[in-house]
């Protein structure tokens, strides 16, 4: 393991640690409604689509779906997080200890959705395939995130890829040294203000 990945697993509890035992959190998140933090547009889109089983990937503690649909966990944290949080206490399933790039899912689920996580992979172009790969054919792969986090963030912990979209939906992933550019077809693709910020939302039908 190298010292950016241990000081990205340092960052990343450091900030659950804190963030688990606020009101926030144990009432917005761990609670029975919609998480006040998810973008209403994706959550009517949701609500709107037919589903039975939905994979949030990179999830952290709580999903961000938690409240809104049944859904299955899935970081790479998984086991970690237990460390700072009473899964059992909150009735709440512990994510899958499974990183993107690392899913063995193929066409096993409605939606597979991942939110602000993206930029935390260590390779996003292969776990945006192994994404697309969970879902099944005519599910939805959901992708969602502040623009250019790693910036944001100075870079620091699992903050290595900047992630934007074009004026035609096409997504495009900065890291220091390389640039790539996804151009599927988006379903549907928005750009909204967030806490102040411009954050996206890229939803892909397979």
């Amino acid at each position: 393991m190298t010292t950016l990945e241990l000081h990205g697993i340092y960052h990343e509890l450091n900030f659950w640690q804190g963030f688990v035992k606020t009101d926030r959190f144990l009432k917005g998140w761990v609670g029975k409604g919609k998480t006040p933090e998810l973008n209403q547009e994706v959550a009517d889109f949701i609500k709107s689509v037919p589903h039975e089983t939905v994979l949030d990937v990179g999830s952290g503690v709580c999903s961000i779906l938690n409240g809104l649909v049944n859904v299955t966990p899935c970081d790479p944290l998984g086991d970690l997080y237990k460390l700072v949080f009473d899964f059992e206490r909150h009735k709440l399933k512990a994510p899958l200890p499974i990183p993107a790039e690392e899913l063995n899912f193929k066409n096993e689920f409605d939606i597979v959705h991942i939110s602000n996580a993206l930029d935390h992979t260590q390779e996003p172009r292969k776990a945006l395939d192994y994404l697309l790969q969970a879902v099944k054919p005519g599910g939805y792969l959901i992708v969602q995130g502040f623009f250019n986090e790693a910036t944001h963030e100075n870079w620091q912990g699992f903050h290595q890829w900047d992630i934007s979209l074009d004026d035609y939906g096409c997504m495009v992933i900065l890291g220091k040294n390389s640039q790539t550019i996804i151009a599927w077809p988006a379903h549907k693709f928005s750009t909204v203000n967030l806490l102040g910020r411009d954050w996206y939302y890229w939803i892909i039908k397979k």
